[in-house]
């Protein structure tokens, strides 16, 4: 079974996060530099860089502690996800 992840991106020169989940997260990001999806959110910048990082389950797993941190909508929650590695292993266990 294959692992997924949870990343997310930052992008200095605009100040935001972009939240996503991947088989491979350095090809995706690879993806995202070069604009290989033409209306994406991430084409407003060049500079992304993984900011943070989880291993998930499944992709069913992946999707569901995607959304949730998406609707969160909270810089502060971010950051704390990276500052915390608690958080992100009780979202592991929330959804299993």
């Amino acid at each position: 079974m294959d692992k997924f992840f949870i990343y997310i991106l930052y992008s200095k020169a605009i100040d935001r996060f972009y939240i996503g989940q991947s088989i491979n997260i350095n090809i995706r990001l690879i993806e995202h530099l070069i604009h290989s999806m033409p209306v994406s959110y991430t084409k407003r910048a060049d500079d992304w860089n993984v900011f943070f990082q989880m291993e998930c389950n499944s992709r069913k797993q992946a999707i569901h502690i995607e959304n949730h941190i998406k609707g969160m909508k909270s810089r502060k929650y971010i950051r704390n996800l990276a500052e915390f590695p608690n958080i992100g292993e009780k979202l592991l266990e929330r959804f299993r």
